[in-house]
């Protein structure tokens, strides 16, 4: 008995300490499983962080560029601009803003400063027309964490500068904050620097965690291992930080070079686990008291029944061996169950993490459009509190008296769902755009309705302004061409008649784009618009074609009648100008009077119409504003006029000396007049600088000889002299501008005006030097003969027209 009594003893110690094995070890797997689950959801979440925060950078990128496309900001007129950008920074969110330059002057909008910003790499990455985003900076100013975004300012496919937008770094943290038993989220730019980190003293200490390794600092782990990781790579890092074991899943920022991190303490992470081993523990306990009092039992039993046959032993032991496979059993059971209740608990974590981080409203109503249940969002979009809302009604949100479906539309609804746009407003008034999800649920047995909520108010704005640019020419307001098309086909109806149309064309808009640039031929064709608008009556329809031509729609308007607007708007261009040129405008018209007549030959006649006043108009008009040119050049300097005089008549006499025609001496004569006409259109500080010019100065010096030639060529019969005006600067070395002509390739009229605009130069007064005396000129027109200037016509004009010996070359 007693060495049975032993067998006893040592079978139940067996027993239990495999059931104690048994549960270390299924902790153990669990522990392991739920680390590879962990990983997986956290580097899931890391990508998810980081897609959100890059698509949130190319968000902000994408409103910035729409905003860097507005007329204002193409014009580089700083003042236009700040002006116009004063009114979007509060809305864009940024904390200043500023137009860069291409030369890289920064000029903030806000703080009205000024910077030297050329050399950083967002900006040169801008200049060459790519949007993006800078490292993280540490604002000189404030001590916090900013970030630069940039985009260019493009007319066409010419890069204009730059515009930036100042965002608080702290910004894009909040962004990405997620509750605290979730872990945390810090982002590293490429060279290991933390940019965004729940602690903002890392920030602000720009900590390297590649810097640390070396120093032995409190991220050296952290640094060692994500460097075998590799930056900008996903995976998931374990090390030990301060004590503590953490677990971080690492994913890169799309479209940056940024790295986002989700980071967690493993206590954290493996709770539940560790809640699973206290209570194996206890049940390990129970079970060592339940066996050892089996134990004492078998062993009184076995002291009291010492004379019972084995076959009561076996059955005892038999009884023995089945309890302890039901403790088994019921361990698993325990086991199956905690295991469930983990994923559970995870499975509605991850639930709670959606719907509470999402940018999207959410809301349970119930069949009666109460409200039950209202996420973060829906605090953030309206503006009530969580509580104000569970008091509240569907209907109030839209501003309806009641909720008005039947209980079989709400049935259909609830079985098929439904999305549709609706108008909401918001606890302080304002109206918002917003498409609506419903969908039947259940929520403790009771039948309700989940409503996603999205606003889509900038969509709205967004589809409504590229309607109006649809129908509207962008640069005078007016309508364009494809409204006019659609239009005519409705005012074409008998109800309308007479129908008249009027076609206008703007006279001399070439000519003033090439003496003074486009930006003054947009505001001709502006102060045409508004001339027209101005003159016509609201149910006519203005529209421009494209380029300097307008029509005119004219309902129920006779010819007598288009007339009368026709001259009105005539009336009203002669007190208009742009800059010192008159607004001519040349019209023809043609009226429906039968609905038979075909609307499109009435168009074209009125077209071939205006033609033919533009024949006579535009020529006028022309040949004005080279008058006017030449006037305006004279009156802004004196000097200038006597100047072109003296080169006139030293240019009519070379002629007669050479023997030309009396048409070819009053051709030349007329080139020594406008041979500087084109200097009308260089800035008044570069002409009479006193100082030497600068390599950009002199380019725009130099650039006159070709203005001038393309006025003159928009004249009849001037395209000869525009010719010898082009070539006034040519050197008989080929070393001359702008072509480069060499010898007698260079026109006889163009060398004649080369030497003596050069002759006439250096005797007189200039802003930059004094007068040379007649003997040191005439020395120097020698020393360049044959090099600058023709050798046979330099002594004909020393010997012939100047009446003086050539003096002996030293």
């Amino acid at each position: 008995m007693n060495l049975a009594k032993k067998f006893s003893l040592l079978i139940g110690m067996l027993l239990i300490i495999a059931l104690l094995i048994l549960g270390f070890i299924a902790t153990s797997l669990s522990t392991t499983a739920i680390l590879k689950e962990t990983e997986k959801a956290m580097i899931k979440y890391s990508k998810e962080c980081a897609n959100r925060t890059g698509l949130v950078l190319s968000e902000n990128l994408d409103v910035l560029q729409v905003v860097a496309d507005e007329t204002e900001l193409k014009s580089m007129d700083i003042t236009v601009q700040k002006t116009m950008l004063e009114k979007e920074i509060e809305h864009l969110g940024y904390l200043d803003m500023a137009i860069v330059t291409k030369d890289g002057i920064a000029y903030y909008v806000l703080s009205d400063e000024t910077a030297q910003l050329g050399d950083r790499e967002y900006i040169q990455e801008a200049l060459n027309g790519k949007a993006n985003v800078s490292e993280v900076i540490i604002s000189r100013v404030t001590g916090e964490p900013v970030i630069m975004e940039a985009v260019p300012i493009k007319n066409g496919n010419q890069i204009l500068g730059v515009l930036i937008g100042r965002r608080d770094g702290k910004q894009v943290g909040a962004e990405l904050s997620i509750d605290k038993e979730e872990g945390y989220v810090f982002v590293l730019g490429s060279d290991g620097i933390v940019y965004i980190h729940p602690d903002n003293q890392m920030v602000k200490d720009k900590r390297n965690v590649f810097s640390e390794i070396k120093t032995n600092g409190e991220l050296k782990e952290f640094g060692i291992e994500l460097n075998k990781l590799g930056l900008g790579k996903s995976g998931i890092l374990h090390y030990s930080l301060n004590g503590d074991e953490r677990i971080t899943a690492m994913a890169p920022i799309p479209n940056t070079n940024w790295t986002l991190g989700v980071g967690n303490y493993e206590n954290t992470v493996l709770k539940s686990i560790i809640y699973l081993r206290s209570l194996i523990f206890v049940v390990a306990l129970i079970i060592i008291v339940i066996g050892v009092a089996v134990v004492m039992v078998i062993g009184k039993v076995m002291k009291i029944a010492e004379e019972k046959n084995n076959v009561l032993k076996q059955q005892l032991e038999k009884k023995v061996v089945q309890r302890t496979a039901e403790l088994q059993q019921m361990n698993k059971a325990l086991e199956e169950k905690v295991h469930e209740e983990v994923q559970m608990q995870e499975r509605l974590q991850r639930y709670q993490l959606l719907a509470e981080n999402t940018n999207d409203v959410m809301f349970f109503v119930d069949m009666e459009g109460n409200i039950l249940e209202a996420n973060n969002a829906a605090t953030r979009v309206y503006g009530y509190s969580h509580d104000e809302f569970l008091l509240m009604n569907i209907c109030d949100l839209r501003h309806l008296a009641q909720f008005s479906y039947s209980m079989e539309e709400l049935d259909f609804k609830y079985i098929d769902g439904e999305i549709f746009e609706t108008v909401h407003y918001l606890k302080n008034g304002a109206a918002i755009y917003v498409e609506v999800s419903l969908q039947g649920a259940f929520l403790k047995d009771e039948k309700v309705f989940l409503s996603i909520v999205r606003n889509i108010t900038q969509r709205k704005k967004t589809e409504e302004k590229i309607l109006y640019l649809s129908y509207h020419d962008q640069l005078t307001g007016i309508y364009n061409r494809r409204f006019y098309e659609g239009e005519l086909k409705k005012i074409d109806i008998k109800e309308n008649l007479p129908i008249s149309v009027a076609m206008g064309d703007v006279n001399g808009l070439k000519l003033i784009n090439d003496t003074f640039g486009h930006a003054a031929g947009d505001e001709l064709i502006k102060k045409v618009a508004q001339v027209m608008k101005k003159s016509c009556r609201v149910d006519d329809i203005i529209a421009r074609l494209g380029g300097d031509e307008f029509i005119l729609l004219l309902p129920k308007t006779d010819s007598s009648e288009t007339e009368k607007i026709v001259r009105r708007i005539k009336h009203l261009a002669l007190n208009e100008k742009v800059g010192l040129m008159d607004i001519s405008i040349s019209f023809g018209y043609e009226t429906k009077n039968n609905e038979n007549e075909d609307i499109r030959e009435v168009i074209k006649k009125a077209e071939k119409y205006m033609y033919k006043k533009k024949l006579f108009e535009g020529q006028n008009m022309k040949g004005n504003t080279i008058n006017a040119i030449m006037d305006t050049l004279h009156k802004n300097n004196k000097r200038e006029e006597l100047h072109s005089s003296r080169v006139a008549n030293m240019c009519e006499k070379m002629g007669t000396v050479l023997g030309l025609s009396e048409d070819e001496i009053m051709e030349l004569k007329t080139v020594g007049l406008l041979h500087d006409i084109g200097k009308i259109a260089i800035d008044d500080n570069v002409l009479h600088s006193t100082k030497k010019l600068s390599d950009y100065q002199w380019k725009e010096i130099k650039r006159h000889s070709e203005i001038g030639y393309r006025i003159l060529c928009t004249a009849n019969g001037m395209s000869d002299l525009a010719e010898y005006v082009l070539f006034h600067h040519e050197r008989w070395d080929g070393k001359g501008y702008p072509k480069g002509l060499k010898g007698e390739t260079i026109p006889l009229m163009s060398r004649i005006v080369a030497i003596i605009d050069s002759y006439d130069a250096m005797i007189s007064e200039r802003s930059y030097r004094h007068a040379l005396s007649e003997k040191a000129a005439l020395e120097e027109l020698q020393k360049n003969a044959g090099t600058q200037f023709d050798s046979k016509l330099i002594s004909i004009f020393i010997e012939k027209v100047l009446e003086k010996r050539e003096l002996p070359l030293l």
